[in-house]
């Protein structure tokens, strides 16, 4: 394997020949490295693999490539050269969701404000404004009567239609959904030029997938360890995440392989069915910078009152938290349920960075103003620390968590009944509480609000592997499913106390039954 040729400390620039001189207005890695710039300042160089790329005639390119590997660069690049040198052509940047173009177009404006002629090439920036407001959609144009649209593609792919453009770039290919495929290749002219780049997620039934298998693509595969920062400080690192070589994220993330079959956790269809307008919805994103400069407790909480400005008058409501360990984000997710038990997701916190104890003041002023009637958390990371500041401190009380908060060890076991023998039916506790949902989304009594496209996102891209241990979730870009996990199971508990007896975990026995637990029936 590549691997093998590569010393883990010593960077591949340092065997690499010297560079040809070539027309730059014909080679896009030459005009790239006159007119681009590194986000030091430096001048651009690139990887000889990029520059096989880049300078890949092909008119179908897929790419099969891992994490960090400059794929973002050359897709900027590609696009900011072909707007540069052509008149009167057309390019479309495309991608599953909003959040994937993003950090292209934060490339693309580095490299026009920093350069004095591309920007003097350029007429128009059309740049989305306003916050719960339709959007418009990202787009340049350009003085040579060039332009370059960035389009969403949602499930369907209704921001294609219409558009006809001579370079098609897609990010995060793999991800992209079946029904946005057949939009998006209506979109190129006759003749023109396709790049697909993209992490593998393992699905075998996708275009992506065929396209990557097919003869008339031109194929290139950038595992992580061809950068030049590879070395084996980071390979220790990806492997203690992914659990070994032989983990579906592993073969996925970092070999840029499709790897072991991956199945979709949730079926798309009910994911859709569930995505409504939802007026009452409230998102609200939190940084630890945001605190830095309170010296108390009060302090603390006077800024996250006024930074979270809840308000009261709803009805019965159910909490769900991931909560994030070190770069990890935390998700708390509240749910108010009507009379008809149909969930609707009417608020989501999203922190960064902000430290335990005041991830504990969060929750805390949620369960005051929500009243939620069960509380649940993952024991993981910080999830212990909180559980035990809303259970024993002084100043929480007052609030009765002791009666609602349920922590959850998602590596641990559930009891949800007995077979007729009398014998306990045990199940994996995250299968069971994926299983929870996919029962509220198949009874069409879940509902997710049309304005976060990250849920819906989250929802229709999180996948599961079989290994010998039985079901491996995917990992990453989940914290939103997660914290949705812990509602249901949290909910489960208070609804049927009878049916869901106790959690296994190692060293601890939780009960989650009794007149405090079960309030509503006491």
């Amino acid at each position: 394997m590549m691997e093998s040729m590569i010393s883990d400390s010593q960077p591949i620039e340092s065997a690499m020949p010297e560079r040809v001189e070539l027309d730059p207005m014909r080679h896009s890695s030459q005009w790239g490295e006159i007119f681009l710039s590194n986000r030091d300042g430096t001048p651009r160089r690139f990887r000889e693999y990029q520059v096989e790329d880049l300078e890949c005639a092909s008119k179908r390119i897929a790419h099969l490539d891992g994490r960090a590997v400059g794929k973002t660069i050359n897709l900027s690049s590609l696009l900011l050269w072909f707007v540069s040198v052509n008149k009167g052509k057309s390019v479309l940047v495309a991608a599953p969701y909003q959040g994937h173009l993003d950090a292209i177009i934060e490339e693309v404006e580095y490299q026009l404000d920093r350069s004095d002629i591309l920007r003097s090439g350029l007429k128009k920036r059309d740049v989305a404004h306003g916050s719960g407001k339709r959007q418009a959609y990202y787009q340049l144009t350009f003085k040579n009567g060039c332009t370059a649209y960035f389009r969403p593609a949602g499930v369907k792919g209704y921001a294609f239609r219409s558009l006809h453009v001579d370079l098609l770039l897609v990010d995060e290919a793999a991800r992209l959904p079946e029904r946005a495929w057949n939009a998006l290749m209506q979109c190129l002219k006759p003749g023109g030029f396709m790049r697909v780049y993209s992490t593998p997620n393992g699905l075998r039934d996708t275009t992506y997938y065929r396209i990557t298998e097919s003869e008339e693509w031109t194929v290139f595969h950038w595992p992580t360890w061809i950068a030049p920062d590879w070395d084996r400080k980071r390979k220790k690192e990806l492997l203690d995440f992914y659990g070994g070589e032989n983990t579906s994220g592993w073969q996925h993330e970092a070999a840029g392989e499709h790897g072991m079959p991956t199945y979709g956790t949730f079926n798309v269809k009910q994911v859709m069915n569930a995505v409504t307008e939802i007026h009452e919805y409230r998102q609200v994103k939190l940084h630890g910078e945001m605190l830095e400069d309170c010296l108390t407790e009060i302090q603390v909480r006077e800024r996250l009152e006024n930074l979270l400005h809840l308000e009261g008058g709803h009805g019965m409501c159910w909490l769900g938290g991931d909560l994030g360990y070190a770069n990890d984000p935390t998700e708390l997710l509240v749910f108010e349920e009507d009379e008809d038990e149909v969930l609707w997701l009417i608020l989501r916190v999203h922190a960064e960075r902000v430290p335990y104890p005041a991830i504990s003041e969060i929750i805390a002023l949620i369960d005051t103003v929500y009243l939620p009637e069960a509380l649940g958390i993952d024991r993981g990371g910080n999830g212990t620390a909180v559980e035990q500041d809303l259970l024993h401190l002084d100043k929480y009380a007052m609030q009765g968590f002791a009666g609602k908060l349920v922590g959850i060890d998602f590596g641990g076991t559930t009891i949800v009944g007995e077979d007729d023998a009398g014998q306990p039916i045990k199940r994996r506790t995250k299968e069971h509480m994926t299983l929870l949902i996919n029962r509220q989304l198949n009874a069409r009594k879940f509902r997710i609000p049309s304005s976060d496209k990250e849920v819906e996102d989250q929802l229709c891209t999180h996948t599961y592997t079989l290994g010998q241990k039985g079901i491996i979730y995917k990992k990453g870009n989940d914290h939103i499913v997660d914290a949705m996990r812990c509602m249901m199971l949290a909910r489960s508990f208070e609804l049927d106390p009878q049916h869901v007896t106790e959690i296994i975990m190692p060293d601890l026995v939780f009960l989650p039954t009794g007149p405090n637990f079960n309030r509503r029936y006491g």
